[in-house]
């Protein structure tokens, strides 16, 4: 154990600390939550239209197009807002003039995605399908305005133009060039009848949907995310800026299908992980704060139960994860990465097999367990589930919170 624990700190965890500030990734974090908000909001609206109870929906059946069309709208732009934010967060950490940045952001996304037949826009490209398309555009068109402001080429106002229109025309020259690059490749594309999002979808979007996506990809994202938190990092933080894309396209996706009247696509998406993995926060600790409050003999861990327990319904564990410690504890350090790993394979089994109804909506990760369950899902076995997984993580946590009990137990005496 303490060779891996060496290993940790000098190999693994410079390196994640570095991911957590590396800016792109930063940005895409941070750009990408413009979504959350108005993903929740149509998922309410979504929950609404498609009410899990029979003579509910019967009722409801004759207004769900008026309903629908929240739905629509909200998750419909979200690869349009996802262009703007994530162009405002990569120019605002260069010190660049966010507001401007994302413009040109904007336009760029708007200008690659093709016009139908009509010359209109294409809404179907706004929304999770141009969210790749959102992110590699942005991050091209922060990367090239910072080009030309180290270099200085700008139209320079003089001093008494106000900041607003100043920033306007410092952008002008670099906006026209990158939009008419962005125009000129897909002119030229457009002789091979495809376009910019055609070839981000084929070589960037499916193979990261399709790898995200897998069972295996995120058995190890939840892995990877314990075995930091073990060591005092932000483990969710570090680990969902390389899958949260993909989940969130899939995401998308399946409260689309819901939508129309279809099955939800993909069992792997956002939801599972806040949901049905991390029961309590990260290492679904919920469990293990049901244990101290109620077979803790110490009263150090009886503390830190009575501590964690509100925090815990809601979700969130720091008092636990800082304050039992499981940080850098080889005892729990083990269930702490085990237990979301066990709900993960058996949340995803229950889903493929149909035992449970897919996620489709979004609700905030504060969502008391039981309730989240339900509501992201429409179905009350999913309930059930989150139920069995706080069972079985909490069978898990015994023996290990036993050791760690007893222990702390024998040192309070030995004080006293």
């Amino acid at each position: 154990m303490e060779k891996i624990s060496r290993f940790m700190e000098e190999k693994l965890l410079p390196v994640a600390g570095l991911i957590s500030t590396q800016r792109h990734l930063c940005a895409l974090r941070d750009g990408g939550s413009i979504i959350l908000m108005l993903m929740m909001v149509g998922s309410l609206f979504l929950i609404i239209s498609n009410p899990p109870v029979e003579f509910l929906a019967d009722m409801v059946e004759p207004y769900a197009p008026a309903l629908n069309r929240m739905v629509y709208t909200t998750f419909g732009v979200s690869g349009l807002l996802a262009s703007f934010g994530i162009s405002f967060a990569l120019a605002t950490s260069y010190k660049l003039d966010g507001l401007s940045s994302a413009g040109v952001g904007v336009g760029a996304f708007l200008l690659a995605n093709p016009l139908t037949a009509d010359n209109n826009i294409d809404l179907t490209l706004m929304g999770s399908k141009g969210y790749f398309v959102a992110m590699i555009l942005s991050f091209f068109v922060v990367e090239m305005l910072r080009f030309f402001d180290r270099r200085n080429i700008r139209i320079k106002m003089p001093a008494g133009v106000p900041p607003a229109v100043a920033q306007s025309f410092s952008a002008l020259i670099p906006a026209i060039c990158i939009l008419s690059f962005i125009w000129l490749v897909n002119q030229f594309l457009a002789n091979f009848e495809t376009s910019i999002p055609a070839l981000i979808d084929q070589l960037v979007t499916k193979p990261l949907v399709l790898i995200g996506g897998s069972f295996v990809s995120a058995l190890m994202a939840t892995f990877f995310t314990q075995i930091i938190w073990s060591f005092g990092l932000h483990g969710d933080m570090i680990v969902t800026t390389f899958v949260g894309p993909a989940w969130d396209v899939m995401s998308l996706e399946n409260a689309m299908a819901k939508v129309a009247g279809l099955e939800p696509p993909h069992s792997i998406s956002n939801q599972i992980w806040e949901i049905f993995v991390n029961n309590g926060g990260s290492g679904a600790t919920l469990a293990l704060v049901f244990l101290m409050l109620t077979k803790a003999r110490s009263a150090h861990l009886k503390m830190i139960g009575r501590t964690a327990f509100w925090p815990g319904i809601f979700n969130i564990n720091e008092p636990v994860i800082f304050g039992l410690p499981i940080v850098l504890n080889p005892i729990m350090v083990i269930p702490f990465i085990i237990c979301p790993m066990l709900n993960m394979a058996v949340s995803y089994l229950c889903f493929e097999l149909g035992l449970v109804s897919k996620t489709y909506a979004s609700v905030p990760w504060t969502t008391p367990v039981l309730f989240s369950g339900f509501l992201s899902t429409g179905d009350w076995k999913a309930s059930l589930l989150q139920l069995f997984n706080l069972i079985m993580c909490g069978l898990v946590y015994y023996p290990f919170f036993r050791i760690v009990d007893n222990q702390r137990l024998r040192e309070e005496q030995q004080v006293q």
